[in-house]
């Protein structure tokens, strides 16, 4: 498994698919942040916000959910893209003879994770200095950014088995909004298990169908 978690980390350096998937929520964040600084004030002034009237705290609290949320959409995205061209040629039936197809999905997980949860640590570091603030509760965000992003990954590990048409994506995406939604809605410590068991369930339901697509 680690053998194939180098592959992908290599393969999507070289191709550049890596650093979109690490750069792209700092940017999307950042760029609004810079720009209504920019357009508002004609000059960047330090600690930044999305609105004049809003204290540091609250930009920053208001900012915290969604960096998670962008950060989860392209742990998804990497999810979906880490492996697609395999799939697509059926080289990925040649990884199943060193490795169980379950090991492959957690691979492709762990690497869709890993970089949305790199882009999330970037983009927040990013903000939150730009901001002079931390949002509330920064622990409790790091922990739901990882299990968020593991989830995002699986889906994402899940869709490209069923179908890899890029079109695939935007029903992830719709899907995902929908349970990001979801947990955040709920109360206490439950989002994070159930988080936890939908990534199991995906990597699990994945492995099965990627074992008979292999072989058909």
């Amino acid at each position: 498994m680690i053998a194939i978690l180098r592959y992908a980390f290599l393969k999507n350096m070289r191709d550049g698919s890596l650093a979109a998937f690490v750069l792209g929520p700092f940017i999307m964040l950042t760029a609004p942040l810079l720009g209504v600084a920019a357009f508002t004030k004609g000059l960047l002034v330090f600690p930044l916000s999305f609105e004049p009237q809003w204290s540091p705290a609250r930009s920053a609290a208001g900012i915290a959910p969604v960096t998670v949320f962008v950060a989860t959409l392209f742990a998804a995205l990497a999810g979906f893209w880490g492996f697609r061209g395999e799939i697509i040629s059926r080289s990925m039936g040649s990884f199943m003879l060193a490795v169980r197809p379950v090991k492959i999905q957690i691979a492709s997980t762990l690497f869709g994770a890993a970089a949305g949860f790199a882009g999330y640590i970037l983009t927040s570091v990013s903000l939150f200095s730009l901001m002079a603030a931390l949002p509330p509760h920064p622990v409790h965000l790091v922990t739901d950014a990882a299990i968020l992003c593991l989830f995002g990954a699986a889906s994402g590990s899940l869709v490209v088995i069923l179908s890899s048409e890029p079109w695939a994506i935007v029903p992830l995406f719709l899907f995902g909004m929908v349970v990001v939604f979801w947990l955040s809605k709920m109360r206490g410590g439950m989002p994070e298990p159930v988080g936890l068991v939908l990534s199991i369930i995906c990597v699990a339901v994945s492995a099965f169908f990627l074992e008979r697509r292999c072989a058909t």
